[in-house]
């Protein structure tokens, strides 16, 4: 379905489902409606700016500063 503004959308398909419950086209087109505006919250929600570095707050020298791990004491 091709929805310019589904937010606006949405709440006048609600209004059509609920005055006319019989109309499946309506109730059809309301729950595409609502599909839409879920995806639409979904990906602002994840979206980001870049991810965080996995190198980001390691430093090399700490190594060395705890001495060499050879496992655990047995």
């Amino acid at each position: 379905m091709g929805i310019a503004k589904p937010k606006l959308a949405l709440k006048d398909f609600k209004l059509l489902a609920a005055r006319e419950p019989g109309n499946r086209d309506a109730v059809a087109k309301l729950a595409e409606c609502e599909k839409i505006v879920r995806r639409i919250q979904f990906e602002k929600a994840i979206e980001s700016e870049s991810p965080p570095s996995a190198w980001e707050g390691f430093d090399l020298e700490d190594l060395g500063k705890y001495g060499l791990f050879l496992g655990t004491d047995l």
